[in-house]
């Protein structure tokens, strides 16, 4: 920096003159070190949030998979069966003339929303392993089921 000016001392009259230049000697850039690493912990910060983030949605369609898997075997196992025995056995008694039509179509209706909902199940479950994958980000060529 450049300055000028007048000066008076005790009925003196003078005009000084003055150039200054700063050396950075001893200047550590304290204050942009600091910044820095302020930046540094707030990019670290926001990588470990994001993580937490990916874990908790993967962990989410592994729950969904679960689920949706336990519904699915529940319906194979012991409904879908169940309602095609239920049927037979309408329509057995029907033939024989036991039981009126009404009871073999109310059978056959059981067993149809039976497989329906089965049906919804594989649905759901295929969907649940799709969003897995994407969590994981994945594709279905990429496993080996």
């Amino acid at each position: 920096t450049v300055g000028a000016g007048l000066r008076r001392d005790f009925g003196q009259n003078g005009v000084v003159v003055s150039a200054s230049l700063p050396l950075p000697l001893f200047d550590r850039n304290a204050a942009g070190i600091a910044r820095a690493d302020a930046e540094r912990r707030l990019a670290g910060t926001g990588v470990r949030q994001t993580e937490r983030d990916v874990l908790l949605d993967v962990q989410l369609a592994l729950n969904t998979v679960d689920a949706c898997r336990a519904r699915l075997e529940q319906l194979e196992s012991t409904y879908l069966q169940k309602a095609r025995e239920s049927r037979d056995s309408a329509l057995a008694a029907y033939r024989s003339g036991a039981t009126d039509l009404i009871d073999y179509l109310d059978a056959q209706r059981a067993l149809r929303d039976v497989q329906r909902a089965h049906r919804r199940a594989q649905f759901d479950y295929r969907a649940s392993v799709l969003q897995l994958e994407a969590a994981v980000g994945a594709s279905a060529g990429d496993q080996h089921r």
